[in-house]
């Protein structure tokens, strides 16, 4: 089956991380297409992970180390032929059967720019072993963002619904014209998450659906 949903992944200087995540989202065997947006410093040489890359069909490019995140997420747009696309940090956890969840929402309704689930945090190895796993749900507070006018669904987000927008399943349409324009106008880290949340939102309403979407250590 030809994957419908890339996740596009940047990675800086934390290889092992990296490569976890990797193993973990072709464990589920699911049509999604990984796309990894490497700029470390060092080489990354493993064999386990150019095995996988082979195995999986993963699309590796490699940018210049002082390259700004928005820039190398803008850039990765021309290399991305699937129909959606979400942006997944080398350090968190997505759930591919979640993501593609997202994906047959959004294609039944097209008034919604993006969609994602719950994010959570759980305990690390050596807490897991010692006392058992424990997740603790993050940004208890947000809601979907169902305004009819954009101005609204702006004033929404900036009035305190602070849910980590940027890695919603997009339409890799927008997904491209919301970091094309990042790219252009949020040359420091706090912009780089709340432009692309706002040009989103302009695009579209948001869902957050009651399903398990990520976790990540805390």
């Amino acid at each position: 089956m030809k994957p419908r949903l890339s996740l596009i992944i940047p990675s800086f200087n934390r290889p092992n991380f990296l490569l976890r995540t990797i193993k973990f989202l072709v464990s589920y065997k699911l049509p999604i297409q990984l796309l990894i947006l490497y700029s470390s410093e060092k080489k990354f040489e493993n064999i386990e992970f150019s095995n996988l890359a082979d195995k999986f069909n993963i699309i590796v490019k490699k940018f210049s180390t002082d390259i700004f995140f928005t820039k190398k997420v803008a850039k990765s747009c021309q290399f991305i032929n699937t129909d959606y696309s979400v942006l997944c940090p080398d350090d968190d956890f997505f759930f591919p059967a979640s993501l593609l969840k997202c994906v047959d929402f959004l294609d039944a309704n097209p008034d919604y720019s993006s969609a994602q689930g719950l994010f959570f945090n759980h305990t690390n190895y050596e807490e897991t072993i010692k006392n058992g796993l424990n997740l603790y749900q993050l940004y208890r507070k947000a809601k979907s963002v169902i305004e009819e006018k954009s101005s609204d669904r702006i004033k929404k987000y900036l009035n305190g619904n602070h849910y980590a927008k940027i890695y919603a399943v997009q339409k890799t349409k927008d997904f491209k014209l919301i970091w094309e324009n990042t790219d252009l106008y949020a040359d420091d880290w706090e912009l780089s998450e709340h432009v692309p949340s706002c040009l989103s939102l302009i695009l579209g309403k948001m869902k957050i659906l009651p399903i398990l979407y990520a976790s990540r250590e805390p």
